[in-house]
């Protein structure tokens, strides 16, 4: 197998506890090897005017549709009463697999939920498969 990669910069709005499909990559492989998988996303997050937020955000990796692992992030903090403000979520996740001999497609699900938000976007995303050395 030769490196692959995905990535986009279209942004796409994430429904609130809605598991929303991000990015995805096929693969080919003639015998069973040991893959690396990279993600990063940006997520952008806009919380109201209330003064308390939180969030949970799901990352999941999937291979021909079963989901293989997860990761969540959360946050939850007070701001000024009355402002809307924008944060930002950038993490880079990597995985391990070995996939038997053939071909698939790994996909990247993203799900959010939380109180006080008013939009989440995820924004650059890119999705690398590579051959462990």
């Amino acid at each position: 197998m030769i490196e692959s990669s995905a990535e986009s910069c279209l942004p796409i709005e994430l429904a609130l506890g809605s598991e929303v499909l991000v990015l995805s990559r096929a693969f080919d492989i003639e015998n069973p090897q040991f893959l690396k998988i990279a993600s990063k996303s940006s997520i952008n997050i806009i919380v109201g005017p209330s003064n308390s937020y939180e969030y949970s955000i799901q990352y999941g990796l999937y291979r021909d549709g079963n989901l293989l692992s997860s990761v969540s992030l959360e946050e939850q903090d007070n701001k000024p009463l009355g402002a809307i403000q924008s944060y930002l979520q950038t993490p880079e996740l990597d995985w391990e697999d070995t996939p038997s001999a053939g071909s698939g497609q790994y996909e990247l699900k993203i799900s959010v939920s939380g109180s006080n938000l008013l939009l989440v976007t995820c924004n650059t995303r890119a999705l690398n498969i590579q051959p462990s050395e």
